[in-house]
């Protein structure tokens, strides 16, 4: 799912559609925000309460959580070294893999 208001980045409102819908349609959600090829976030929602908030300039991995929800728990280790590899030189191949590795369609 796509959503206009995101293209402002602004992380309210992704913040508040991702709840809304992980609460709604009973599933996991996995918000995902690439800010100028820089910058990778990862919001995992699960029963409308944010689970894991990555970004790629630093913060938790969350990993495990995201693998666990998608339920491909054997790709963690891959996805652990995704999230914390240190350099890419656009953040869009980063969000690609990730969703290779979850199984989910990138775009």
């Amino acid at each position: 799912m796509y959503e206009r208001e995101s293209d402002e980045l602004d992380g309210r409102e992704i913040q508040a559609i991702g709840s809304v819908l992980s609460k709604e349609l009973a599933c996991p959600v996995l918000a995902a925000l690439v800010a100028d090829d820089d910058v990778l976030c990862l919001g995992l929602f699960i029963g409308g309460e944010l689970q894991v908030d990555y970004s790629s300039r630093g913060s938790t991995c969350g990993a495990p959580a995201i693998c666990r929800a998608f339920r491909r728990p054997w790709v963690t280790p891959a996805m652990w070294l995704l999230l914390q590899w240190p350099w890419f030189v656009f953040e869009c191949f980063r969000h690609i893999l990730v969703a290779k590795l979850l199984g989910i369609p990138s775009m």
